[in-house]
């Protein structure tokens, strides 16, 4: 399905765009769940903010950097993750391609991370994850944090990131395993460069974080 939206015309992914975010989750755990701006990014927020004292987790949703985070599917999940963790979650609603190019959503997820910092959580209790398109700005975030001198936070989690945008054959992984990775199809890679990254050097460790120094 994702294949045939990034295939199609930009007024189906507009289509595939909101008929996503229009999902409703449908299952939080039992926590509170709502959709805030927290600093200048918008997003679900799992749990209460002002529980500076927990954990925190920083999720940044998959979609190829073009689809929304689905309510049922992710903002569900990050629920059951923060009731078994007892934390709070914060649910990126980062921009997308194709109306926005990197870095649009690398700054958004860079900018989520500092809110966080600035409402109090302590770096030492937030952790950052994602899948796919998410796994790419976890890797992204963190080497933002670094260049900018901001605190690391406790962990990062990146699910079948995307680490290599220049090349899409250019992965053995990604050829040999193109019908079994259930997060990553190679179909809707083939537009991605077009969508998100421009004219920009896709061999940037910021888009391409295969290629980051990681010490």
């Amino acid at each position: 399905w994702l294949g045939w939206v990034m295939r199609g015309p930009i007024e189906r992914i507009a289509r595939a765009q909101v008929m996503t975010a229009s999902q409703v989750c449908k299952d939080s755990s039992g926590l509170p769940l709502e959709y805030r701006v927290v600093g200048r990014v918008p997003g679900h927020v799992v749990g209460s903010l002002a529980d500076t004292h927990k954990p925190a987790i920083l999720y940044l949703h998959g979609g190829a950097f073009v689809l929304p985070a689905a309510p049922d599917v992710h903002v569900r999940m990050l629920a059951k993750i923060c009731r078994e963790l007892d934390a709070v979650g914060f649910m990126a609603d980062y921009r997308l391609a194709p109306a926005n190019k990197f870095p649009a959503a690398l700054d958004d997820c860079e900018q989520a991370y500092r809110a966080l910092l600035d409402l109090g959580f302590s770096p030492s209790r937030i952790a950052i994850a994602g899948e796919s398109a998410g796994g790419n700005l976890t890797l992204g975030v963190l080497q933002r944090i670094r260049k900018n001198g901001l605190p690391m936070p406790c962990c990062a989690v990146p699910i079948s990131p995307a680490t290599e945008m220049a090349r899409l054959h250019g992965l053995p992984s990604r050829t040999s395993k193109m019908r079994r990775d259930p997060l990553l199809p190679v179909v809707a890679l083939s537009r991605v460069a077009e969508f998100y990254v421009g004219a920009h050097d896709a061999n940037d460790p910021e888009l391409s974080p295969l290629y980051a120094d990681l010490q």
